[in-house]
């Protein structure tokens, strides 16, 4: 489907998605996640949407390429409650939970390491500890 989608673009900019066909594939391939690819009339390249299929109804995690290709930027739009005190310490938890594994380097440990949390010697952490059911 993305090299379809791709299938009129010029050299250069066909070149420059290759990365991010890459990542497509690569999201596609994991269990529980639906990818999709979206272009646009104004634009010669493509972004990609990409959520749970166990949460289709929540917004999709959105992701770009610069323009030479080697960097992608996620999107993350997230409406979160917060009308009452479980509702802003839910959000509190969430928004530093999101950037605390931004801010680790070894973004695989996020995945790996369900138990560790972002103490005071700066270890990555997991989302799932921080991020209430």
């Amino acid at each position: 489907m993305v090299e379809y989608l791709a299938r009129d673009q010029d050299d250069p900019e066909y070149l420059a998605g290759t990365w991010l066909r890459e990542l497509a594939v690569k999201l596609a391939a994991r269990d529980g996640i639906t990818v999709s690819a979206v272009s646009y009339d104004d634009t010669a390249g493509f972004e990609l949407e990409v959520t749970l299929v166990s949460a289709p109804h929540h917004d999709p995690i959105v992701i770009g390429r610069s323009r030479p290709g080697h960097h992608c930027q996620i999107t993350l739009e997230r409406w979160l409650p917060i009308d009452g005190e479980p509702g802003i310490e839910d959000a509190v938890k969430t928004i530093h939970a999101i950037l605390a594994a931004s801010a680790c380097p070894n973004q695989a440990r996020i995945i790996d390491a369900t138990a560790e949390r972002l103490g005071p010697f700066g270890r990555c952490m997991s989302l799932s500890r921080f991020v209430s059911r």
